[in-house]
C-alpha cells in the first residue's frame, strides 16, 4: 500500500513503505542541493512517522530525515498533529525536529482577548513551553511559536470577528474551526469607526 487517508487532503503516501521513504528522501535532497533550501516545515507531520498506522517518534523515515548527510542540518519543523489514529502528537516528535505549538497560539490569543485565568498559561508559554516539551527531562525547547497561519483566522480576522464567516465558500459556514479564540473590539466585521479600527490595530501589534 503506497497511499494512505490520515491528512483529510487526499493523496497521502504511506511512508512506511520503502520505496516511498526514499522518494521523500529524494525528494527533500533535492531541493537541498539545487535549490538551496535551508529548512523544511512538514505539514500534518505524524504522517511521516506511522508505521502501520500507529505513529512511532522512531519511525524510520523521521530517523532517516534527521541523521541523513544532506539534511542534517537543515532546519526540520514539524505540524504534529493530523486526523489519524492519535493524531495529535505535541511533544512528542525527537530532537532535531522543532514543534508548530497550536497551544502558543491559543493561549497568547486568551490573554489579549481578556479571557479570566489566562496569564499563568500565557508566563509558561513565553518560557518554551515546558508542560509540553520539557516533560523528558529536555533542557531546551523546541516550540515553533505562532499566533496566525495558513489555517483559520489571519491577524486581522482574529481581532475583528468574533465568530467565523464562511458562507460564501458554498459549504454553509460548516467548514473550518468554530472556536477561533477571537474578538471584535466591538463590531463584528469591517466598520468605519476609528476607534474601533484604533483597538484592532493595537490588539494586533500587541499579538
Amino acid at each position: 500500500v503506497l497511499f494512505r487517508s490520515d491528512t483529510g487532503t487526499g493523496n497521502t503516501i504511506a511512508c512506511d513503505h520503502p520505496v516511498v521513504r526514499e522518494m521523500v528522501l529524494d525528494t527533500l535532497r533535492h531541493f537541498v542541493r539545487f535549490a538551496g533550501v535551508d529548512g523544511f516545515r512538514f505539514d500534518l507531520a505524524p504522517v511521516l512517522g506511522r508505521v502501520g498506522g500507529t505513529f512511532d517518534p522512531d519511525a524510520p523515515l523521521l530517523q532517516a530525515i534527521a541523521g541523513d548527510p544532506v539534511l542534517a542540518d537543515r532546519v526540520l519543523i514539524a505540524e504534529p498533529w493530523d486526523i489519524g489514529p492519535n493524531g495529535y502528537q505535541l511533544g512528542n516528535f525527537r530532537p532535531p525536529y522543532l514543534e508548530w505549538n497550536d497551544r502558543y497560539r491559543d493561549d497568547v490569543r486568551r490573554f489579549w482577548r481578556g479571557d479570566a485565568g489566562a496569564l499563568g498559561s500565557l508566563a509558561t508559554r513565553l518560557a518554551g513551553s515546558s508542560d509540553v516539551f520539557g516533560r523528558d527531562g529536555q533542557a531546551s525547547s523546541r516550540t515553533v511559536n505562532f499566533i496566525a497561519a495558513h489555517d483559520g483566522m489571519t491577524l486581522a480576522d482574529i481581532v475583528a470577528y468574533e465568530r467565523k464567516h464562511n458562507e460564501a465558500n458554498g459549504e454553509q459556514n460548516r467548514d473550518g474551526h468554530n472556536d477561533n479564540l477571537s474578538w471584535n473590539n466591538g463590531a463584528e466585521g469591517e466598520t468605519d469607526e476609528a476607534a474601533i479600527g484604533d483597538a484592532r490595530f493595537n490588539d494586533q501589534c500587541a499579538l
